[in-house]
Formats: structure tokens, sequence, C-alpha cells
């Protein structure tokens, strides 16, 4: 004891500091693997089981385990997504933060309810208007500015921001 206590006194504080806060975040990234890990299993044990995912995870857990459910859902299908809640989740986020992450999330899972408040979203961020522009030239521009329409149900918009973003696209526009 008397030799342990000589050397931690012999080692200069901040080399004790610095070894703690190491332990601490191998403890801290080992115990977000392991939870990860917890929660990627028990949702595939649900799915194989063709079990209802509804009401079994707080709107936390979903945003927090997201990647998770993303893999997931590009396994085993993309009714996870909406049995979960996760789409509910990812729809809020988007609107209140214009999260790009929610956004990519939103436009591969849920573009048939989402699309449009992807559309409001990256009206407010060009990070965001890019994105959704790589994903309309990928859909098909006069399909996919359809499909944007049909998800926002006569919802009210900025008009000068959807002319300034839209406007590689009036053409197909006018034919709608």
């Amino acid at each position: 004891m008397d030799a342990m206590l000589g050397y931690l006194r012999a080692v200069p504080p901040f080399e004790l500091i610095l070894s703690f806060a190491g332990a601490a975040a191998m403890v801290s990234v080992l115990l977000t693997i392991i939870t990860s890990r917890r929660f990627e299993t028990r949702v595939r044990t649900l799915v194989e089981l063709d079990k209802s995912l509804s009401g079994l995870f707080t709107d936390i857990a979903l945003i927090r385990y997201s990647r998770c459910i993303e893999k997931i859902a590009r396994i085993h299908g993309h009714r996870i997504v909406e049995e979960s809640g996760a789409g509910r989740v990812w729809l809020r986020r988007l609107g209140r933060y214009r999260s790009a992450a929610a956004m990519r999330r939103v436009m591969e899972f849920l573009p048939d309810e989402g699309l449009f408040t992807c559309f409001i979203a990256s009206l407010a961020r060009p990070s965001l208007a890019r994105q959704l522009a790589a994903w309309i030239s990928e859909n098909g521009d006069s399909h996919a500015v359809r499909r944007i329409a049909a998800s926002g149900a006569g919802l009210d918009f900025d008009g000068k921001s959807a002319l300034e973003m839209l406007k590689p696209l009036l053409p197909q526009i006018r034919e709608l």
C-alpha cells in the first residue's frame, strides 16, 4: 500500500488527470458500444419474430439509436421506421432543427410523407437545399417535384426562396 502511495506521489498531477480522463473516455465508448449492440439485437429479434415495435421506444431512444434503426431498416424493410415511431421523430427534428442527418433519413425512408418538410427546411439552409437538389436530380426532376408537391397538401411556403431554389426546374414545374 505504501509503495502505491509513493508511486502516486511521484507521478505529476497532470499525468494522473490525463490517465483518469483516458480511462473515463474508454469506459464511455465501451458503454456506448454495448448499449447500441443491445438495442440493435433487441430490434432485430422483434423484427425477425414479426412483433410490433409500436410504443416500445421513447423519442430519446429513437434519436440516440437512429443509425441502428437505419441499418436494420435497410436490411429488413422500411416498415421498422414507421412502426417504431422513428419516422415521426425524424420529421419533427427536421422541422425544428433543420438537421442534415434527419433530412437524409426522411428522404430515404419517408419520401411520401416528408418531402415537403425537407423542402421547407431547404429554404432555410443552403446546405439542405443542395442536398434536396441532388435528391431531385437523382430521382427524375419532374417526378420528384410532383412528389414534393403531393406531400405538401396545400401548405404555405416562402415563394421567393422557393423560386430561387427551383429556378433550374422551372420548365418541368410549368408542365405540372
